[in-house]
């Protein structure tokens, strides 16, 4: 054989070698790069259901303020915000929960917000929960020194609209009854008391700034407001 022949043999030895190698990394398992197929499990619409049928309400819209929700029953809140929107009002709540007796106890301990003297915390819930719902809880009276405990464990703030034509329903406590015994305020008298305006035909307001309030809710609407008193 002559060497040119040999040089082009040994070449086309060379070139089938390759293309074997190139076939086998092809068809090789494991190394195929599919087509990407997208992730749709977390793309439900705001507002739609998800697979357990919970309805999911953004906190915040768009404009980075609280989202109007759709919500039902009573609550204990503290109103943020009053607003007034194309000719209705709407208020901006927090909720919270107002509790009493050994609940109050209870969730006063769990927040650290009072401690029972001798005993660690462990220990105080450990014996409150021995207790009936009617025991005497004067041991853990510090913990609500008033006889209620609120907590507010969730900053989520609702934006919810105002049924036209209702007013803040309060009791006038206050002894001095012969100069003001009003027994509500509307909705734009609230809201300049809420931004730190003093009404000149009333001397309450520190009573209301701060004070939670209860609210009645119907598919999304607040049917009632009342001022709830801070004994």
């Amino acid at each position: 054989m002559s060497a040119r022949r040999a040089v082009a043999t040994i070449g086309m030895v060379v070139a089938m070698i390759a293309l074997v190698a190139i076939v086998r990394v092809a068809y090789m398992p494991g190394r195929r790069h599919p087509v990407p197929v997208p992730d749709l499990s977390n793309t439900s619409p705001a507002g739609s259901a998800n697979n357990s049928g919970t309805v999911q309400t953004p906190a915040i819209d768009n404009a980075g303020n609280p989202a109007a929700t759709q919500e039902n029953g009573k609550k204990t809140t503290y109103i943020k915000r009053i607003s007034l929107e194309a000719g209705k009002y709407y208020l901006t709540v927090d909720y919270v929960d107002w509790l009493g007796g050994k609940a109050a106890v209870q969730a006063a301990l769990e927040d650290g917000d009072c401690a029972i003297e001798g005993l660690s915390t462990a220990a105080a819930l450990a014996k409150l929960a021995m207790l009936d719902a009617n025991a005497d809880l004067s041991e853990f009276g510090n913990c609500t020194p008033n006889g209620f405990y609120i907590r507010n464990v969730n900053s989520k703030l609702r934006k919810l609209e105002v049924v036209s034509g209702i007013n803040v329903e309060y009791e006038p406590y206050w002894k001095n009854c012969a100069t003001d015994c009003r027994a509500s305020l509307d909705l734009s008298e609230l809201a300049r008391i809420l931004s730190g305006e003093k009404l000149p035909y009333f001397n309450h307001e520190s009573q209301f700034k701060d004070n939670p309030y209860d609210i009645e809710v119907a598919s999304g609407r607040i049917e009632k407001i009342a001022w709830r008193y801070l004994p």
